[in-house]
């Protein structure tokens, strides 16, 4: 079985990408001063050709995270969520495109209106270990942005009301990308078609 799911975010998405360029850029010098890297954002979103995408690997950390909600027993369904359920698009794109010469802005002209479509989230944060604080330079999208994807699901294991129940608490209660802790990435299933 198949599910098409599209979706709507009531609450900005905040994006951080962590990968090999981030890496590799920890043995050269950063810019601005420690733990303050005004140009972080520009190599921590995903994107091709202006347009913002989710990976799959995002929706389906967040869905088997939303699955602890779905009760069986005296337990929750996660374990055969996970088993049962495959992501089959590699990319969500967004409604969303980076502004134009992104890669070329100055930390000055940073744009950080939350009312835009898309912004740079600048905040401070703290490292639970050292207590350290660092400010954080994020790509976010303001409420509003859509996505749409699709998963396989084992019909044996999880049933079509347990997809549904999944996939909305998933948006009421975890959010999708970073800074879910503080409520953002939110979003409402605006339909879910299934197929055989």
């Amino acid at each position: 079985m198949k599910a098409t799911v599209k979706i709507i975010g009531n609450k900005p998405i905040v994006f951080h990408k962590f990968n090999l360029e981030v890496i590799t850029q920890m043995a050269k010098p950063k810019e601005g001063s420690a733990g303050n890297n005004p140009n972080e954002w520009k190599s921590s979103f995903w994107q091709e050709n202006g347009r913002i995408f989710i990976p799959d690997h995002y929706i389906f950390s967040a869905l088997k995270n939303g699955s602890v909600y779905t009760k069986v027993g005296r337990g929750s369904i996660q374990k055969s969520w996970v088993s049962a359920i495959v992501v089959e698009t590699p990319k969500c794109f967004l409604n969303r495109e980076i502004f134009a010469d992104f890669e070329k802005i100055s930390p000055e002209d940073i744009p950080q209106d939350s009312s835009k479509p898309v912004y740079v989230d600048i905040r401070m944060v703290a490292n639970p270990n050292t207590k350290g604080r660092n400010v954080r330079y994020r790509l976010a999208c303001s409420p509003g942005w859509e996505t749409e994807f699709t998963i396989s699901i084992d019909k044996t294991v999880v049933s079509q009301a347990q997809v549904k129940k999944v996939i909305e608490d998933t948006g009421k209660f975890i959010g999708l990308s970073d800074t879910r802790a503080l409520g953002h990435g939110r979003f409402d299933v605006t339909s879910i078609k299934f197929e055989d």
